[in-house]
């Protein structure tokens, strides 16, 4: 039985879920940050044949996208969709993750496995707010960052690093190595609107 999830907007993308058999991840929660009413351009499918399995497929409008553990698969569409934003072409898009700290933005930019994301929890668990997930979409004559509510992929290690377990929601601990993707919600955070670079406001590079 195949369940429509809600429609999504990942910035330029939008986007519906749909989920076949019992996934061992809260794929709804993960993704719950990105839920808007819309007409969706594509649809993704989960399916899980097996409910003692954590095995899978994602599927993009009927074609078959990749299979694997549902954690890799989430993660696997969170690629897609920063592909899809790039193909949208969505201006100001810079590889960064924005925080809003007291009154201004605080911008995490920097190469892959620098460990932005690893920071970002860290200061989402002292009370930041999320304005945008590794993607931040700025605009050059207000310095606004668009609000972008991709949850964070984090290693298993920097939940280790951070002292907090890994959601339940997320996944179980596997040792297999990728991301785990984790909401504000997950960290005890709240999701903020669109925030500007300015006064109180910081652009950091790592």
């Amino acid at each position: 039985m195949t369940t429509t999830l809600g429609t999504f907007r990942a910035l330029g993308h939008p986007f519906t879920i749909e989920l076949d058999g019992d996934a061992p991840v809260d794929v709804g929660e993960v993704f719950a940050g990105l839920a808007e009413a819309c007409t969706p351009a594509a649809t993704y499918r989960f399916v899980f044949p097996d409910p003692a399995k954590d095995e899978g497929q994602l599927f993009r409008d009927g074609e078959l996208i990749a299979g694997g553990r549902a954690r890799v698969l989430l993660q696997i569409l969170i690629t897609r969709l920063g592909r899809a934003i790039a193909d949208a072409d969505v201006g100001g898009s810079v590889h960064a993750t924005t925080l809003r700290v007291g009154d201004g933005a605080v911008v995490l930019a920097g190469p892959t496995a620098r460990g932005k994301s690893t920071l970002s929890a860290q200061l989402l668990l002292g009370g930041a707010s999320l304005v945008a997930g590794d993607i931040s979409v700025i605009d050059p004559a207000s310095l606004e960052v668009q609000a972008y509510h991709r949850p964070l992929g984090l290693a298993e290690k920097s939940f280790e690093v951070l002292g907090i377990p890994i959601p339940p929601a997320a996944g179980e601990p596997c040792g297999c190595g990728g991301k785990v993707l984790a909401t504000a919600g997950h960290l005890g955070a709240e999701l903020a609107g669109p925030a500007i670079i300015g006064a109180g406001g910081r652009f950091l590079a790592r």
